[in-house]
């Protein structure tokens, strides 16, 4: 299952990130591993590998992470959980637009 979002946000914004996972039979489940990346505007890309750190587990398959939105222009993201029954990602697109208060 892939889920695809594209949010607009003001420089210098926190965005929380929130995904849900779901087993193969359905119900909520919290997956062993799960994987972060981001690209910010500029290109630089950080993450893709399985990271725990960063993630806070609300619920039972519903995890949250913080992403500091700390250049104008598209930030992409990407979270996937896997293990437990579960294989599924979420991408995110997010224009980030230049502050017109911030300096």
């Amino acid at each position: 299952m892939t889920g695809n979002n594209h949010l607009i946000f003001d420089e210098g914004d926190v965005y929380l990130m929130d995904v849900t996972f779901y087993n193969t039979s359905g119900a909520l489940t919290t997956p062993s591993s799960t994987t972060f990346a981001q690209r910010k505007p500029s290109q630089t890309e950080t993450g893709g590998t399985a990271v725990t750190t960063g993630w806070t587990t609300v619920s039972t398959g519903r995890l949250t992470r913080p992403i500091t939105l700390d250049e104008p222009g598209l930030w992409r993201l990407e979270a996937r959980g896997a293990g437990n029954s579960v294989d599924q990602r979420y991408t995110f697109a997010i224009e980030v637009r230049r502050s017109a208060v911030r300096v």
